[in-house]
């Protein structure tokens, strides 16, 4: 059987390397000179199973009013209002109840938690290094009424699976030593012993030589124009390399999955959300303090990790469309906000040449629950949707459309993420 996949982030390359490993011939596509160059490239490295919580939440309406207009808020708008982000921020709303943000967390805890499962069990067997820390993550407060709320979300959590501890301030500083020179004003934290932290862009490379190994056929520098169907399945693809046919084929390709189906009929309620990075290679000759393993901020929403000997810090989002554009006001916030929180880094992180920057575009659904499965047409297959969650959820993602693709059916359940459950699609032959 031959399958090609559309995207070689790491949603494209694990699905490839599972579909390879049950005998498919697996060809991927991608418009960049290499795997993980665009949204895997750098981002925030945390595997935070923990975090299930969407963005839409009880609560999230008064903030976004508070966030409109205020180039320093955790969200920030820069976009010409369209017909498919009115749909998608009234759904945002709708999703933002107590019942859908209680039925979206489960979901999302349940594919990060198997993700989570999937990646030890493929690291059992695949020698792979890629600054793997299995620490925890440490989720800080800055006022008691924020940490009162998270608490309650926690024991939410907790009674689906996932293990936490409170701890107050002087157990921060036992856990993060980093924490103790810092002015924050902590008034406590949230530990999440399950959670982890892992180069994206050097595992998902790994993983791409590894497919080579078996037999997968990489197609780089290849854009993926258009899909041409025939009654109820899709017969070829046009690229800017020529038409090439296959028996399956599975969408990939994080924020911009919705634009390549949207002809077909197949609506997906994906929006880019536009999130950033910094990466701080702290100097041999002038060593400075890093995290043991991961960091979260939860007033600003911004994440530190420790990645090899620099500092990874990511955050923000930003409504932008598809601008990639990187916004010298967000750069200067994140360094404003990694100053304040460890001061120690104050004078490097404004040195030239010292702070690799990114913006990538996260492929977000308003419930903030990925789609993968088999769409309206046979052989047409999506696993897309993660938005800040994709290097979390990609294992289990890749591991749970594999056994839909070849066994037809999933280890656990996979209704909440087909297709069908976040969209209304038709068929049309083109």
């Amino acid at each position: 059987m031959r399958v090609a996949i559309l995207g070689a982030g790491v949603i494209g390359v694990t699905t490839a390397y599972y579909l390879a490993k049950s005998g498919y011939k697996v060809s991927v596509f991608d418009r960049a000179p290499g795997s993980s160059q665009e949204t895997s490239y750098a981002n925030g490295i945390q595997l935070s199973y923990s975090h299930a919580s969407p963005w839409a939440e009880p609560g999230v309406i008064p903030k976004i009013i508070k966030w409109f207009g205020d180039d320093e808020a955790p969200l920030v708008f820069r976009f010409k209002p369209d017909l498919s982000l009115m749909r998608w921020g009234l759904s945002f709303l709708k999703q933002s109840s107590s019942k859908h943000h209680l039925y979206n967390t489960a979901s999302i805890w349940r594919l990060s938690s198997y993700s989570r499962s999937i990646l030890h069990e493929f690291l059992a067997h695949e020698s792979v290094e890629f600054d793997y820390l299995q620490k925890g993550i440490l989720h800080i407060f800055q006022h008691q009424d924020e940490l009162d709320n998270a608490i309650k979300q926690a024991q939410y959590q907790e009674s689906l699976g996932c293990d936490y501890a409170l701890l107050n301030r002087q157990a921060c500083f036992e856990k993060e030593p980093i924490l103790e020179q810092s002015p924050y004003p902590l008034a406590g934290a949230i530990y999440y012993p399950l959670d982890e932290v892992g180069n994206i862009f050097t595992f998902t490379q790994k993983v791409t030589d590894i497919c080579k190994t078996l037999g997968v056929t990489f197609h780089f520098n290849t854009t993926i124009e258009s899909l041409h169907t025939q009654q109820n399945r899709v017969v070829s693809m046009n690229t800017n390399q020529g038409v090439f046919d296959f028996d399956l084929y599975v969408v990939a390709l994080s924020a911009y999955s919705g634009a390549l189906v949207r002809p077909l009929k197949i609506h997906l309620p994906i929006y880019p959300l536009k999130g950033y990075t910094l990466t701080i290679a702290v100097p041999e000759n002038h060593p400075l303090p890093l995290p043991e393993s991961s960091i979260t901020d939860e007033a600003n929403k911004i994440v530190f990790s420790r990645l090899g000997n620099a500092l990874r810090v990511a955050g923000t989002a930003e409504v932008a469309g598809f601008d990639t554009s990187i916004q010298k006001k967000r750069i200067e916030l994140m360094k404003k906000q990694t100053g304040d929180i460890f001061p120690a880094y104050q004078h490097l992180i404004h040195q030239p040449g010292a702070v690799q920057e990114w913006a990538c575009l996260r492929s977000s659904t308003p419930s903030g629950v990925p789609i993968i499965g088999q769409s309206s047409y046979s052989n047409l297959y999506l696993n897309t949707g993660h938005g800040s969650l994709g290097w979390t959820m990609a294992m289990g993602s890749a591991k749970i459309l594999h056994d839909l693709m070849v066994l037809g059916k999933s280890e656990i359940p996979s209704d909440t993420y087909a297709p069908q459950k976040t969209h209304h699609s038709s068929q049309k032959s083109s």
